[in-house]
């Protein structure tokens, strides 16, 4: 069995830095946390990694020190650098000034895909996922498929256009009107799965659920909100038809819904939320998706 690629992951921020770590472990990456660049420091002296991730303002030790530190005294010499930062051209001043090659700079909020990219292009793909981390992956992606599925079909929803999955730091990142929220047990994922909406994104598509005719500056009541329900049990019956078909199940399912003007994204600011907007036909759209406990994953 191949032996993962191993990678340091450096942030005082230490809800990201988990974020970031668990999702690197989940696309079979070996991840070791460091909260400040004096800590990362010490674990990157004796231990060889093939990449590492880290953010630019932090205390004990910059980032651009730290790189500067690996650079000249290390095991770590040539090892490839990501560096996510807020403050870009800052970053790539002191690197420059340092004069170490190597490092790319990525912009925060980070795009978690961008990281895996970039990863990919400096060759360093694992072969180390293990299978239930494959199934993790393979347990969301139903979600996400029959939450699309059941919009095309049901409510005619045309034109779908994913943007990257991004990370969620912050309760402010979105606001949504209505959202229905499934939270999931089982032995492959413990979290939840959101389906959030604006209520002009929402009038367009509660004509098709409830029978009634979509009216130009309708807004919804009370009572219109349940119709997000059936949207939930038809993305349920989807999940449920495609994991019997690869042997999996779920134990335990609570579907809720939240309506309230522009209220934060379910599971916004929690650590290990993950976000998918949907541009549409109709207008935008979110999933977001909390992960409460990956088996498998690093605690």
């Amino acid at each position: 069995m191949a032996v993962p690629k191993s990678v340091l992951v450096v942030d005082d921020e230490r809800d990201l830095a988990g974020v970031i770590g668990d999702y690197l472990n989940l696309k079979g990456f070996r991840t070791t946390l460091a909260f400040d660049g004096k800590e990362a420091y010490q674990k990157s002296h004796n231990a060889k990694f093939d990449v590492i991730i880290t953010d630019f303002r932090m205390p004990k030790l910059s980032g651009g020190q730290l790189i500067h530190s690996l650079r000249s005294n290390s095991v770590n010499s040539e090892v490839p650098i990501i560096v996510i930062s807020g403050y870009q051209e800052e970053a790539a001043a002191e690197i420059n000034a340092f004069q170490v090659p190597d490092v790319k700079i990525l912009p925060k909020p980070v795009d978690v895909e961008s990281i895996s990219r970039i990863i990919t292009e400096l060759g360093l793909n694992t072969s180390g996922e293990s299978s239930i981390q494959k199934i993790n992956v393979d347990f969301l992606n139903v979600f996400i498929d029959a939450v699309v599925r059941t919009l095309s079909e049901v409510a005619e929803v045309k034109d779908l256009q994913p943007s990257p999955l991004n990370l969620l730091t912050k309760a402010g990142d979105l606001k949504a009107d209505l959202s229905g929220v499934i939270a999931i047990i089982s032995d492959k994922f413990h979290g939840s799965i959101s389906l959030s909406f604006s209520e002009a994104t929402y009038v367009k598509v509660l004509p098709s659920l409830i029978g009634k005719k979509a009216e130009p500056g309708a807004k919804f009541t009370e009572k219109d909100k349940d119709a997000i329900g059936e949207l939930l049990n038809r993305i349920l019956s989807k999940v449920t038809a495609s994991l019997a078909k690869q042997k999996l199940s779920i134990k335990r399912t609570v579907p809720s819904i939240i309506k309230s003007d522009k209220h934060s994204l379910p599971g916004s600011g929690y650590p290990k939320t993950m976000l998918l907007t949907f541009a549409s036909s109709v207008g935008e759209f979110w999933i977001t998706i909390v992960l409460n406990r990956f088996p498998g994953l690093q605690k």
